[in-house]
């Protein structure tokens, strides 16, 4: 194989789509696994029993998980409808539905798996799946293994990757490199296997979870562009209608199954008028200065200044992998022969002009936003605000058209081999997503993209962004590594920078907090007499606590699956913060009759979860009244030490409704 530089990949793509024997392989994977269960500090006991880093969001999404596998395991006979939040429907499209990731735990289940094992599989299967996929991809992209195998450790092991540790739909996203690769390889030569292999992996990245599943069309965009640069008209030409017509076959396949996923979303947010304001993606927003903060997760981020860290938009890929990328795009620019021509100071001097009015461009626009966005709950609606915005944008892709347009010659495609014609997609699908990652391009895809006033994390197109940022880090290994004569000498400096960038990229193990489970026989006795008594019809458990405090008793919800008018979600359904602060205290008639209204037959009221010493004795008063029969229409029909247990008799309650 030639040299893996920029203008040495390999002249076809069948010279390296099967580059990877199956030892090389097992060798990887057995790598990054070990690497993944180092990292976590993953012992037998905590795999079975426990999840991390915490029980907030890891649990909400492992009952998420649970309601999927239980539906799978039935047919799916109700998908879209999990019972919490009642009597509202469609409320899992108020979060993302990981359907894949269900199915792949009915699995682990059928086979014995406990809940918390099957979590945790999943999330060895994002770290060490994510480091192998990718791996393969900067291999078949014509790097070394070491410069594939730094590049897939940057990506997969990145501060951003920890400081997302809660959100399994994020870490999943092992099919991402897969997915790129198939469509640029089917736009390269489009042939009945390739269209099957990316719809195969489209659908598996799509069923992962929303936010990725909606992001990978701006890389997927950019590839499609760079791919037929020039060549638009050659498309619907009569020799090439029969390759175009298998594309669009495959196009539509795609879009068909991202509809039927995906639909649900657009329906209940449409019905519900459900939208991330701004004032929700303020605290998430990136800028420039967000791919120089590490996220506070890492091994070394308490020792740096607190302006450098960042819980919530770090981008930071690391020291090794930053330096490494840094020294393959200085030796890109300072190349003497592109495609068999010379480049000159003029080239050279055009590529920097363009970096620089790029950056600067982005810079003046995050200026701009922040100085908009001073007021956490202003809106991004002011003419103004879209006019500087749009300006920036143009004036940004003007810049950086212009470098890719002279340093891969988009208009002259028949000069460039098939690899660095994926290159300059991998590339540039990473500039377009880093950028839409900062502030002011988020703002004008918000005004202008369909679906985008959605995304609440922009900084989680860093997914797409650093994938590019490792691969360049792949290459800069690469090419340092080809500078080294002597075996011996490679061997030492390839050994040095692995043992800094494992260490630099490992989490902070005290931060690292594994939470047990209780197995299915230890949970509270209450949820299993919720699903032993058919008259259960509909339950409420009080007090109402803030929606993340719910996740445990959506969780049990799990094991009884009786319709809950508590949850939790990525979105809230309209209606239920009033609800919650009216049923946060005691019932009164008037909640009791609502209440029996929607269908609730039973009332849980969890006394050790009541805040506060005047709360408590409201609470007992209460409950002493319903038990003396002074407070109808409720009853107390079971009674322990924690939990009381009340039904509302709906003769009574109909007939209050009536007086009233």
């Amino acid at each position: 194989m030639k040299d893996s530089s920029f203008s040495g990949f390999p002249d076809s793509l069948s010279q390296y789509t099967s580059s990877v024997g199956w030892r090389e392989g097992l060798v990887a994977m057995a790598g990054f696994l070990a690497l993944t269960v180092s990292y976590l500090h993953l012992t037998l006991d905590r795999f079975l029993t426990s999840i991390a880093p915490d029980a907030g969001d890891p649990l909400l999404n492992l009952a998420f998980l649970r309601w999927g596998a239980d539906q799978a395991s039935l047919g799916f006979p109700d998908f879209w409808n999990p019972t919490f939040f009642f009597p509202t429907r469609g409320v899992l499209a108020l979060s993302d539905h990981l359907l894949g990731p269900a199915i792949g735990l009915a699995v682990l289940q059928t086979l014995g798996l406990s809940p918390a094992a099957g979590y945790n599989t999943l999330l060895l299967v994002g770290f060490a799946g994510g480091a192998f996929t990718s791996y393969l991809v900067l291999r078949w992209s014509g790097l070394r293994p070491p410069g594939a195998a730094l590049g897939a450790l940057a990506w997969n092991f990145s501060a951003f990757r920890w400081a997302e540790l809660s959100h399994l739909q994020v870490l999943l996203a092992l099919w991402v490199p897969l997915v790129l690769w198939n469509f640029d390889r089917l736009l390269a030569d489009p042939t009945p296997r390739r269209a099957l292999q990316f719809v195969l992996f489209y659908a598996l990245h799509i069923s992962g979870g929303a936010y990725l599943a909606y992001l990978i069309h701006l890389p997927l965009a950019a590839i499609f562009v760079v791919r037929n640069r020039g060549q638009w008209r050659g498309l619907l030409a009569r020799r090439a209608l029969p390759r175009t017509a298998l594309k669009g076959a495959a196009f539509a396949a795609c879009a068909a199954l991202y509809l039927a996923l995906y639909m649900p979303y657009l329906r209940l947010r449409e019905q519900l008028g459900i939208t991330a304001s701004f004032s929700l993606v303020r605290p998430f927003l990136t800028s420039l200065f967000s791919w120089f903060q590490v996220g506070a997760r890492t091994v070394y981020a308490e020792a740096l200044p607190g302006a450098l860290r960042s819980d919530t938009a770090g981008l930071f890929i690391g020291i090794v992998p930053g330096l490494l990328a840094l020294f393959g795009v200085a030796k890109w620019l300072l190349q003497r022969r592109e495609c068999g021509r010379i480049v000159t100071a003029a080239d050279r001097g055009l590529a920097v002009y363009s970096l620089a009015a790029g950056i600067t461009a982005l810079a003046l626009a995050d200026c701009v936003t922040a100085t908009l966005a001073i007021d956490n709950h202003r809106e991004f609606r002011t003419a103004r605000a879209v006019y500087y915005a749009s300006a920036a944008v143009v004036l940004l892709a003007f810049a950086l058209w212009r470098l890719v347009a002279r340093r891969w010659q988009l208009s002259g495609q028949s000069h460039r081999s098939q690899t660095e014609l994926w290159w300059a997609g991998l590339l540039s699908g990473g500039l377009v997503a880093g950028f839409v990652a900062h502030a002011s391009g988020m703002m004008v895809l918000r005004a202008l993209l369909p679906g985008f006033s959605s995304i609440r994390v922009p900084g989680r197109l860093f997914v797409f962004a650093g994938l590019a940022l490792a691969a360049l880090a792949g290459a800069g290994l690469d090419r340092l590594l080809s500078r080294l004569h002597r075996t011996f000498g490679r061997r030492v400096v390839t050994g040095l920078l692995f043992a800094f960038a494992i260490l630099e990229l490992a989490p902070n193990g005290a931060l690292m907090q594994w939470s047990a489970l209780p197995a299915e026989k230890d949970l509270p006795a209450v949820y299993h007499w919720l699903a032993e008594h058919d008259e259960v019809a509909a339950v409420v458990e009080l007090p109402m606590l803030e929606y993340w405090r719910e996740t445990p008793r959506l969780y049990f919800w799990t094991f009884h699956l009786r319709p809950l008018v508590n949850g939790h979600s990525g979105y809230l359904p309209p209606g239920y913060l009033e609800r919650k602060n009216r049923f946060f205290g005691v019932l009164d008639s008037r909640d009791v009759v609502e209440l029996a209204s929607l269908g609730v037959t039973h009332v849980l009221v969890h006394r050790d979860q009541i805040p506060g010493r005047k709360m408590r004795r409201q609470y007992a008063r209460w409950l002493k009244a319903v038990a003396e029969g002074s407070a109808p229409p409720l009853r107390v029909v079971r009674e322990a030490k924690d939990v009381v247990v009340l039904q509302i008799d709906r003769d009574s309650a109909s007939g209050l409704a009536t007086a009233r």
